[in-house]
């Protein structure tokens, strides 16, 4: 099943619009939130594709990939803290 959006931008757009519009529980959309989403991606055109290297270089989030990639590299950093020691 195809589950990475093809326009990142529209979709991370929506989905702010999700989180304001429905409560939340806290970083994970409710079920209805999720449901909106989707739908409304859909209806505005959007698609979904297999892979995130399928995504067209002009419709990324590069703002959003930035943030991911810094999220990514401060997990990184405390796994290999942890297995050496110096977090418990």
């Amino acid at each position: 099943m195809a589950d990475v959006p093809a326009n990142p931008k529209l979709w991370n757009l929506l989905l702010g619009q999700a989180k304001a519009k429905y409560p939340s529980h806290g970083k994970n959309l409710a079920f209805p939130a999720s449901k909106w989403l989707r739908e409304e991606y859909a209806r505005q055109g959007g698609k979904f594709v297999a892979s995130k290297r399928d995504v067209d270089p002009k419709l990324r989030d590069v703002k959003k990939d930035a943030e991911d990639a810094k999220k990514r590299k401060i997990a990184e950093k405390k796994k290999k803290q942890k297995q050496l020691g110096f977090l418990n």
